[in-house]
Formats: C-alpha cells, structure tokens, sequence
C-alpha cells in the first residue's frame, strides 16, 4: 500500500519523500509529472522503469533500507511542473544458504546463519581436517578459491569437498633381506604407475622410429608396416605398460603361500594386465584406480585393422599358433593356484577380463584361485556397472574357471583396520597433484644399478 506521497508545486528542483521504513526492507517510489520528464533517481536508488508521453511522465525505483528508521527517495531532475511521488516499503525477501561437506572438514560463514536477506554478501571459508586437504566447490558455487564470497540473491546450496592427504614416508631402511621360505607381507600405496605417453622423444615413439629407418632389418615391424598399421598405429598399440605386479615367482612353489600383500590408493594408466597376480597367499585390493581407456581404443584399432587382413595374414597376428605377438592385453586383477584376492571400493576403466581366476587352463583346479570384488565401479566401452562380482550377471565376475567361493588362506578376517572411499572420489583423489606418486625417491643411478648392497 501508499505509506507516503508528497507534491512538488510548479517550480524547479528535485523532488524529495521520506518515509520510515523498517531494517532489510525495500522502499519502491514511483514518480509522475505533468511534462515529458525523464527524471533520474538518487545514488542509492535503482531505476526500474520510466516512461514519458503526451505530457506526462512516470518513472518507478527501489532503494533497500538497511537500519530502521527515515529513508529518503529523491528526483533529481529540473521538474518544471507539478509532480507527485508515491512511496511505500516491503518486506526484503530471505533467501536460505545450505552448506554441506565431502570428507573431512568445515564450512564456516561470515555472517554466521542459513537464512539471509536478499542482497547479503557472505563469505564461506572451508577448512580441511587435519590429514585432508580443500579441493574445491560444488553446486551453486564452483572454483577453489577459498575463502569465497556469494551473494544471496536466491536459494543456494553448496558443497566443500575435501580428499585426505597421501601419507608421507618418514622413514626408509636401507635394506632388508629375506629368508627364502619365510613369510613375507609387504603394502604398495599411493603409487602410481603410467605406460609411455607415445609424445615426442618418449621411449616408445624413439624405439618405433629406429625401426621404421630400417624395416627390412625388422621382419615383424615390416610387416605390421605392410599391412595396414602406419607408424601412429604401431605406437599407440605399443606404448601402453605390459605387466604390474606378480607376487609369486615360480609356479606351484610352496613357499608362495606365505605371501600377504595390500595394495591401496594406486593408480593404473594404460596397465594390460597383472593388478595384481597372485600365485597362492593372500592379497588385499581396495581403492585402485585403473585407467586403461586409451589401451581399450588401442585394442579395438588393432583388431579393425587385423580384421581388414586377408585370413592368412590375420592368422599370423590372432591365434595359439600366431607367428607374431601384438596385441593389447586388458586383464585385471588375477588369483591362481589356491590364492585370495579382494578387490574392493576400486574404479575400472577399459578392462577387458577384470577378474580372471586361472592363468593355465581352467580344466586344471590346482591353477584356480579365488577371487572376490566387492562395491567396484566398472566401465567398459557403454557399459557402466557398480557392485560386487559375485552378483548374478556381474559383467566382474572371474573367468575362466568355475568360480571358487571367497575365503582367506590361514585366517578368517583381515588383521588390520582400514579406511576405504567411494570408488567415484578415486579419480580426483588419485591422479591430483598430491594423488598417487606425488612422494618422490631419490636414488643415485649407481644404487639403482645394483644387484646387492
């Protein structure tokens, strides 16, 4: 409603009504005169339309009241003529702020509340639990910055998320000897291990490159050159790490049993295959990233290409009896010979044959091994697909052998406590800055050289 007019006789000068208003209120004043006037508002007002015609003009602003008490609008064009300006307040609306966190830490805002006016500036600072780290906002804010400012100027809800820091080594021995036959438990963490990018000067490429200035010299590269694969292909198909981790050496030896082995928080680029394989004993997977989707895109080239062959040809590349060896590799995580594997709270990306249980020949159950993967985010190509192995239709359950149910060798549960995160976290945690291989060990060329110390 009108809460206040006031009329300006014929004369020059700006036009002045005041009205009390109450603190976090708009004040809206609207203006007519007898002229063609385009009157402009005070400093503090917001012009919100003006029109003017016929020998007459009106024109309408807002002005927020912070503190209770006299609010004053103003015009202030030379109005010859008679004007009347009307003022009346409302309500400033409240906008409410919900603030949330991924892992561990704490949003504070200044000022403090969930509620605000409209119009507020508040500033959110988010600090990290000891052992994690700020990694940035989501929702209706976005970016690191940090402390960050916002303005309500509608219902907002945002996220701190937060992802623990790697541990840090303290203390490194400077050897160690193991006694053939005893038993041995070891942990691989926060590692990272990436095949060869295939960029200038990298390994592969100069390794390819070599061979391409001299083809006849090289039977087999002369004929992948021969028969469809350019120098590109060759690399890309190449360049993507063979082998990860076998723990094991020697088939059926007995003194595999005494192997217990965790693997936690690594990451895996372009890795083919072993992650890991285990011959007997026990290994404990959890929180494993596996990146293989430009070894997946290798893979399938390979095979168009292979497939374009004549049958001749494709058989010396396909095939127990294949003359020559080049392929992509796609395996996961492998249990042989009587061996526990779990994997679990992991992401893979691009494995063809995530789970495999038998190396040998799948007739032969001295070879099988059991293996479980419990709440695992798996990707292959348009198949997405989060769960265990053992659910029925799991694309993660283990070939090729019938699968053995899931129990520990030489104890029933694990021996030690464990924090797991969400297989989704795994990329962002991983693969930043201080992610997976961010530790660094500094060796002289000669130490890695040698053989005993």
């Amino acid at each position: 409603m009108v809460a206040a007019t006031n009329v300006k006789p014929i004369s020059l000068g700006p036009i002045r009504t005041t009205i009390n208003a109450p603190a976090d209120s708009w004040v809206v004043d609207i203006v007519a005169s007898e002229i063609n006037a385009s009157p402009t508002p005070g400093p503090a007002q917001i012009k919100r339309f003006s029109a003017a015609r016929n020998l007459f003009g009106i024109a309408g602003s807002a002005q927020v009241a912070t503190t209770p008490g006299p609010t004053t609008l103003v015009w202030n064009n030379s109005l010859s003529r008679l004007v009347t300006s009307a003022v009346a307040f409302a309500a400033r609306p409240e906008f409410r702020l919900t603030l949330s966190t991924t892992g561990s830490g704490t949003i504070q805002s200044d000022p403090a509340g969930d509620k605000f006016p409209a119009g507020t500036r508040v500033t959110l600072t988010a600090t990290p639990a000891p052992g994690w780290r700020f990694e940035g906002w989501s929702g209706d804010l976005t970016g690191t910055d940090n402390p960050a400012i916002i303005t309500m100027d509608r219902e907002k809800s945002i996220t701190a998320n937060f992802t623990p820091l790697p541990p840090g080594i303290t203390t490194q021995p400077l050897s160690q000897t193991v006694t053939t036959g005893s038993n041995v438990t070891f942990t691989i963490s926060w590692c990272s291990f990436l095949g060869d990018d295939g960029g200038p000067g990298s390994f592969v490429r100069r390794q390819i490159e070599a061979l391409d200035q001299n083809r006849p010299a090289y039977p087999m590269y002369d004929f992948l050159r021969s028969n469809g694969f350019s120098v590109e292909d060759i690399i890309a198909i190449s360049r993507s790490q063979k082998k990860g981790s076998l723990v094991g050496a020697n088939e059926l030896d007995p003194a595999n049993a005494n192997h217990q082995v965790t693997l936690h928080h690594n990451y895996y680029l372009n890795m083919q295959d072993r992650l890991p394989r285990l011959r007997a004993g026990n290994a404990h997977a959890y929180d494993i990233y596996v990146n293989n989707a430009e070894a997946f895109a290798a893979k399938g080239m390979r095979d168009a290409i292979v497939a374009a062959m004549t049958p001749s040809n494709a058989a010396k590349l396909n095939g127990s009896n294949a003359t020559y060896s080049f392929d992509v590799v796609l395996n996961g995580a492998i249990s042989t010979e009587g061996g526990a594997v779990l994997l679990e709270k992991s992401q893979l990306i691009g494995v063809i044959f995530p789970l495999r249980n038998n190396q040998k020949d799948a007739s032969l159950t001295q070879y099988t091994g059991k293996i479980l993967a419990l709440d695992t985010l798996y990707q292959l190509g348009g198949l997405v697909f989060r769960g265990d192995s053992n659910t029925p239709g799991s694309p993660l359950a283990p070939v090729p052998a019938p699968e053995l149910a899931f129990s520990w060798n030489g104890f029933a549960t694990l021996p030690y406590v464990y924090t797991t995160h969400d297989p989704t976290q795994l990329p962002l945690l991983l693969t930043g800055a201080e992610g997976a291989g961010a530790g660094m060990l500094i060796w002289t060329k000669e130490n890695w050289l040698k053989t005993s110390y």
